[in-house]
């Protein structure tokens, strides 16, 4: 694997972190909101609250949340590399070791020549090309200026962050295909024993503080 493609991986890992942690700040709220939802029906009569609860439940498990969540349990599509972009970055650390040895060969006298600059700026305008072309960046300094091994590392440490919050996703997830579960299985039973099962599955969703 090239540095290009080294940073640019480092960027998709640095990016699907913040996407991560921000889903999963969005979700223990959800969780937070939930456990406030059911301490306060408890002011109001059973029958009242019976509705509530399906509320409650309904809110935290409609499709639209379910899908949020599974995405933040798997992050394996996000991390891999568009076959393009791949062949492209290739492309460009090609021309960039093509325009070194260029410059390394005969630097000086393209430095005393007009025709040199012209001949640089041709090989800049290639890059500039290359870079509209696929979207890429030269990444922040701090990594540009680091060699392919400690970018290499780095990338690992990211990898292993990514991994613990999919955990945290996959925990979230499971919480909520629980609750879900049950609430199904629940209309099979009447008013009264249905409930109290509506109590004792959220009471379970929210035993947990964190996810």
């Amino acid at each position: 694997m090239s540095k290009d493609d080294l940073i640019a991986e480092n960027e998709r890992l640095v990016k699907e972190t913040e996407r991560l942690k921000s889903g999963l700040e969005e979700v223990q709220q959800m969780f937070n909101n939930l456990e406030w939802a059911y301490t306060d029906s408890k002011g109001t009569f059973s029958l009242s609250r019976y509705g509530h609860l399906k509320d409650m439940i309904k809110k935290v498990t409609s499709d639209e949340v379910m899908k949020m969540v599974q995405s933040l349990s798997d992050s394996s599509s996000r991390l891999q590399p568009p076959e393009e972009k791949r062949g492209m970055a290739g492309l460009l650390q090609k021309a960039r070791e093509f325009g070194s040895g260029e410059e390394g060969a005969d630097g000086a006298q393209k430095q005393a020549s007009s025709g040199g600059d012209k001949g640089g700026g041709k090989v800049s305008g290639f890059f500039k090309k290359l870079k509209d072309m696929t979207g890429f960046s030269d990444g922040p300094p701090d990594i540009r200026c680091l060699d392919k091994e400690d970018i290499r590392k780095d990338n690992e440490r990211k990898h292993r962050e990514v991994n613990r919050l999919n955990m945290r996703g996959q925990r979230a997830f499971a919480r909520l295909e629980q609750l879900q579960s049950q609430y199904q299985a629940s209309k099979a039973h009447a008013p009264p024993t249905r409930y109290q099962e509506l109590k004792d599955m959220i009471k379970t969703a929210i035993a947990d503080k964190q996810i």
